[in-house]
């Protein structure tokens, strides 16, 4: 049930930002049972943290079953990997040494670490059904570039107390960043340690938990872009938790509470207060508790804002805002009771459900919090979302689109011998285009994005008897004249306009005054761009194949400073929208974790392949692969592809097509890239069927030395797997891509 919810940063605009260090959170997703399990949870914790029980304040390890955020850190040298919860309602830092019975956490191994000292002091916590315990130990802690030298943390053995919430759970540890009083061993806390070392521009750190956005912990100071207008202060009145005044809660006008305290608490899914003010509030929504603790509402009925007035400002939470998980008609609310005696209590605990609709700022050095409205989904320069449209092709049209992409490639890469000409491809195979605007007022143009090309064109004139967008630049405010010639030859003539400047936007994204070709002779594109959906091309390869030497789009978007990451990714959805992403990564559209792999060459974008192999059998000894949005198939050597289609019983059409029996059981191929195996089955390997017969997504293209023989992995193999095109690392990642039964689109 866990997602990952990867970091979509941004750079840092002031001077000291270039200090600041994102840390990427990923987020557990809850079915409807778990979260009102969370909710229960969430209560229990609480009662235990703060004495609600009696007794002495045990510091306790909370089940964190409820708790959906955590991030990444290294433990040792070399690094060890640890995903941890960043709970600013404890103090340490723990790790485990010992892997639960069948669970799969990361553990940490001081005996492969060159940094490990030895403490031995125990550490020993009591949690609600057992023991947590270990011996504190010192060693060096990575957290991003932050580095904290001989740091004394806890490496814990005995997991017991934390319940089968933990060894099902997807992180490994935790990192506490409450105040020293609560520090158990009364060792340096994180935040501590890390103002010490001096690495922090300023000592504070900042959660945005983006509400179905990523999110991001960033320590030494705040993110502009993710928040609105400017922060509201209010003073700590305990540095134990981070605990603050509370002036008022209101339900629409009305006020519903004289509880005068309330803690921030990132580890916390849910918001929490006396159970006589929730039931007073649940009451007036038409809720109803489920086992004392857990209120659910129907999902129909229009809720009043909820709102809590702090250091003299309000802060409101809506009916969205609310809802924690919905199923059918009964909408389970981010609201329970929890009673604390004084003198701690009685208090709010404002968790995950305030921290989506505010950024907050943990100010450490003035202790003081700082509240601003969580910049929106919609409003979220972060990343952009293209909506790829995508264009079905007949069974006959699969057969023609399987050959022209051979031919495209061929001539590209110079199969057929001489200079390797910077060619336009037909692109009448190209599935997947969207839409930009050209000039001011902006100009529809459909543009196919193709990582095999380097260069933005549209037409300036219409072919006869098309319907294309055309770009007039009479018509734009914005455009300057360049004049220089822009000329590719392609198969049957020559694709030829002029390079001009104006601006160009991308959904929220602008480039202004960029450098593009305005096409007035399409010929050379055949008969396929004049009946096609698509009016140009805007091409994602390096500056190295870029026609003119003008700078690419994807080098003028990283110059612009628009994108929080020099990245960008396609989503291409089996029989599901298609998505391309520029800023980073989607984490609806994947599942576990990406696998980077180097590039080799910084035209295309083009990998090592280790191996291929159908079944158990290795059909290749090629060593070098290029990964095309702008293709439908898979292409390699020819002696190669015909091994494997001789292996499945596959006949070929002209030299080029193959098809197979769609009664017959396919093997598996599979491609090792990076040491990694990435698997199609038969479903990914059928492009079409037509009565008996399945076209197969694979043809051979010989391309000779030096550029060849290579692999094309195109659509057939990015549908499958979801791939980042991280231009600032020079690598492309892959990631499963998720099914259509578990995507949600955007």
């Amino acid at each position: 049930m866990a997602r990952v919810l990867r970091s979509v940063v941004a750079a840092a605009s002031t001077a000291a930002a270039a200090a600041v260090f994102h840390v990427p959170l990923q987020k557990r997703e809850l079915t409807f049972e778990e979260t009102l399990d969370s909710v229960n949870m969430g209560v229990q914790k609480w009662e235990a943290r703060l004495g609600a029980k009696g007794g002495e304040d045990p510091v306790i390890i909370d089940d964190y079953m409820n708790a959906q955020y955590y991030g990444e850190v290294e433990v040792g040298t070399p690094g060890q990997k640890e995903m941890v919860i960043f709970d600013t309602g404890s103090a340490n830092l723990w790790v485990p040494n010992t892997r639960p019975f069948l669970s799969s956490h990361n553990i940490y191994d001081h005996s492969k670490s060159s940094t490990y000292k030895k403490n031995g002091t125990t550490f020993a916590i009591q949690y609600g059904s057992g023991p947590v315990s270990g011996v504190f130990s010192a060693d060096d802690i990575t957290i991003g570039d932050l580095k904290l030298k001989d740091y004394t943390f806890a490496e814990v053995d005995k997991t017991s107390g934390l319940g089968l919430g933990y060894r099902l759970g997807k992180f490994d540890g935790i990192l506490g960043l409450g105040w020293d009083s609560i520090s158990v061993g009364h060792v340096p806390t994180p935040m501590n340690a890390l103002v010490a070392s001096g690495q922090l521009p300023k000592p504070i750190f900042a959660f945005y938990l983006g509400n179905n956005q990523p999110g991001e912990l960033l320590f030494g100071g705040v993110d502009p872009k993710h928040y609105t207008g400017d922060f509201a202060f209010v003073p700590l009145s305990s540095e134990t938790y981070w605990q603050i005044n509370l002036d008022a809660v209101k339900l629409g006008s009305d006020s519903m509470s004289s509880t005068k305290s309330a803690i921030v608490d990132s580890g916390t899914s849910l918001l929490a207060g006396p159970k006589d003010e929730v039931a007073k509030i649940a009451a007036k929504l038409g809720a109803k508790s489920i086992l004392g603790k857990e209120y659910v509402v129907d999902c129909s009925a229009k809720l009043p804002d909820l709102t809590f007035t702090l250091g003299g400002k309000d802060y409101t939470l809506s009916q969205p805002d609310l809802i924690l998980q919905q199923s059918g008609s009964q909408c389970i609310l981010g609201l329970t009771g929890i009673d604390v005696p004084a003198p701690r209590g009685p208090l709010w605990i404002l968790g995950d459900v305030f921290m989506r609709k505010f950024y907050v700022q943990f100010d450490w050095g003035q202790k003081r919090l700082g509240f601003a409205k969580a910049a929106q989904a919609e409003s979220q320069a972060q990343t952009l979302r293209v909506p790829l449209q995508k264009r079905e092709l007949t069974f006959e049209e699969t057969l023609d689109s399987v050959n022209m992409g051979v031919q495209k490639w061929e001539a590209r890469l110079g199969a057929k011998g001489g200079e390797d000409p910077v060619i336009i491809d037909d692109y009448m195979n190209a599935q997947y285009y969207g839409e930009v605007e050209v000039g001011t007022p902006g100009q529809k143009e459909m543009v196919v994005f193709d990582t095999g090309s380097a260069n933005l064109w549209v037409p300036n004139t219409r072919p006869f008897l098309s319907s294309h967008n055309i770009y007039d630049h009479s018509k734009s405010s914005t455009y300057k004249k360049n004049g220089t010639t822009f000329a590719i030859q392609y198969g049957s003539g020559p694709v030829s306009g002029v390079f001009s400047a104006d601006d160009i936007t991308i959904g929220d994204l602008k480039l202004k005054d960029y450098t593009f070709a305005e096409v007035d002779k399409t010929s050379g594109l055949g008969l396929g761009y004049r009946l096609g959906k698509f009016d140009g091309i805007l091409g994602l390869g390096w500056d190295s194949i870029s026609v003119g030497h003008v700078p690419t789009p994807m080098n003028a978007l990283v110059a612009s400073g628009q994108l929080p990451k020099p990245i960008f990714a396609f989503y291409l959805g089996n029989n599901q929208p298609g998505e391309l992403l520029f800023g980073g990564v989607d984490p609806k559209h994947y599942t576990g974790d990406f696998a980077f792999v180097p590039l080799s060459s910084e035209t295309y974008w083009q990998i090592n392949l280790d191996a291929v192999k159908l079944g158990s059998d290795s059909m290749s000894s090629t060593k070098s692969a290029i990964v095309d949005s702008g293709t439908s198939l898979l292409a390699g050597p020819k002696d190669e592809v015909a091994k494997i289609a001789a292996k499945l019983g596959a006949k070929s059409i002209l030299g080029k097509e193959y098809v197979v029996d769609c009664s017959a059981k396919l093997p598996d191929l599979t491609f090792t890239l990076g040491g990694k195996d990435y698997t199609l089955s038969q479903p990914d390997l059928i492009l079409q069927q037509s009565g008996s017969q399945c076209i197969l997504g694979l043809t051979g293209i010989d391309v000779p030395a030096p550029r060849g023989p290579l692999w094309i992995l195109g659509d057939v193999f990015m549908r499958k797997f979801y791939v980042q095109f991280d231009w600032g690392q020079k690598r492309l990642g892959f990631a499963k891509a998720a099914q259509a039964a578990s995507v949600l689109m955007v």
